[in-house]
């Protein structure tokens, strides 16, 4: 597998909308019961964990957690900060490191992938049933083949990588960013208080963007314009045939979807009392309740207590404290995401 930086779930359900344009175009009907019955069977349900990998290691530094939910009419997206606390048995117990571990045996990187899902589903107590992965350059692509997408830049975003070869100029306000933009955009973190928890919330105004453009691009365009950039580099174990069910009931009732846009509640803290690595700890009720709400979930929510560690206080405050509110939004409310932002910025 390629090294990649970054994996919006909106290219990867832009595919399934390709392939489902193609369908409708060609007048043929591909779809059987047996590849498709992971959708039909859960009543038009389906979970998908999307990752994406940063360029010098194998970890996840991106991870979402996508729902498309046919009968309900809602596409769930939560997003999972790559510093969050999970007892892996990994170096530092963060999630981002579990699908290095298990690429570290010889295993293939789907494998890899169906660990991290096998984990994250048992953690979660919510059915995974696919995983996807896509490029860098994929995303970019799409963007292009869509004309831009209008996205408020929170800052003046300034950064200067020449080690990567990244150079990062982006004015404050509202762009129509093209692909190289786009992904300077979702690379940027420099200039956020939070720092990647402020590019995850960052993320979000990009997600609803791409996702509204999404609504209003025809099926000839997606396939004669998008699905030779995007195609190629996604990687999944999705099946074609499901990938278009999933697409021909988005395209037949697309004004009627609503998109949801959440992150795993919880809080940053440091590894120990005073200092350490920055870990992100999820709030227990807050998640088990998000689980439920937008997921599905019917399993038991972290059964064995992997997401704290019970020797540090600071985790167990924030893991055991009462319900936390969590924002959710949709194409009409990120609006009111307030990104926070520096006085002054890395240039």
């Amino acid at each position: 597998m390629r090294k990649k930086i970054f994996i919006t779930v909106i290219s990867v359900f832009s595919v399934l909308a390709l392939l489902s344009a193609g369908v409708i175009l060609l007048g043929r009907r591909w779809l059987n019961s047996e590849d498709t019955s992971v959708f039909s069977e859960n009543g038009g349900r389906i979970t998908v964990l999307a990752a994406g990998f940063d360029r010098a290691a194998e970890n996840t530094d991106v991870l979402m957690l996508l729902s498309f939910d046919a009968e309900a009419k809602q596409i769930n997206i939560m997003q999972i900060p790559r510093d969050t606390y999970l007892s892996a048995g990994t170096a530092q117990n963060k999630v981002n490191q579990i699908f290095p571990k298990a690429r570290s045996g010889g295993n293939s990187s789907g494998e890899g992938m169906l660990a991290l899902a096998r984990e994250l589903s048992k953690t979660l107590g919510v059915r995974i049933d696919r995983w996807a992965a896509i490029d860098l350059d994929a995303f970019s692509g799409l963007i292009d083949a869509l004309g831009g997408v209008t996205v408020d830049l929170p800052c003046d975003m300034k950064y200067r990588d020449p080690i990567e070869d990244l150079y990062i100029d982006l004015p404050k306000g509202e762009q129509t960013l093209n692909g190289a933009a786009a992904v300077h955009f979702i690379r940027y973190r420099a200039g956020y208080i939070e720092g990647d928890l402020g590019r995850v919330d960052a993320q979000k105004l990009l997600l609803a963007a791409t996702f509204k453009k999404m609504r209003s691009v025809g099926g000839k365009q997606l396939v004669t314009s998008i699905l030779p950039v995007v195609y190629p580099y996604i990687e999944s174990d999705l099946p074609l045939t499901t990938a278009m069910a999933m697409a021909q009931t988005f395209f037949r009732d697309r004004s009627s979807f609503t998109l949801h846009l959440m992150t795993l509640p919880g809080e940053a803290t440091r590894g120990g009392e005073s200092g350490g690595l920055w870990y992100y700890v999820a709030n227990r009720a807050s998640s088990e309740e998000m689980m439920h709400l937008y997921f599905g979930a019917e399993a038991a929510f972290d059964p064995e207590r992997r997401l704290t560690d019970a020797q540090r206080v600071n985790f167990e405050n924030i893991y055991s404290d009462k319900k936390i509110s969590y924002p959710v939004y949709t194409e009409e409310t990120v609006g009111e995401l307030k990104v926070r932002v520096k006085n002054r910025q890395s240039g």
